[in-house]
């Protein structure tokens, strides 16, 4: 259900993330930190969802438009432009995991205007 409102764009759906970029050491200790560090797959991960699945204008709605309209915020506007290139996901960001590390990508940032 929750993929299908994301997918649709339901208008009081929106996309937020909350990467965690904490260290390995600290993420597998008693009372580790929570969270996983998404920030460098999030969007190309969505780019590709949406590709696939759906609609790139959906994409929109789902990343920016929907979570502006909901708290009535006005931010500067930028294009983010993305391109279909394949690499693999880092092992490691100087100790710290990614999400989807090791992994394949399809999709990668490729200028932000």
């Amino acid at each position: 259900a929750l993929l299908h409102a994301a997918l649709t764009a339901h208008p009081k759906v929106m996309f937020g993330s909350d990467s965690a970029p904490h260290p390995r050491e600290k993420k597998e200790a008693p009372g580790c930190a929570a969270g996983v560090f998404s920030a460098p797959v999030a969007l190309p991960l969505l780019v590709e969802l949406f590709n696939e699945k759906s609609d790139m204008q959906k994409l929109q709605a789902f990343v920016s438009d929907n979570a502006k309209r909901i708290y009535k915020l006005s931010p500067p506007q930028k294009t983010v432009i993305f391109e279909e290139v394949e690499e693999t996901v880092p092992v490691s960001y100087d100790g710290v995991v990614p999400f989807f590390a090791g992994k394949r990508l399809r999709y990668r940032i490729k200028e932000i205007v």
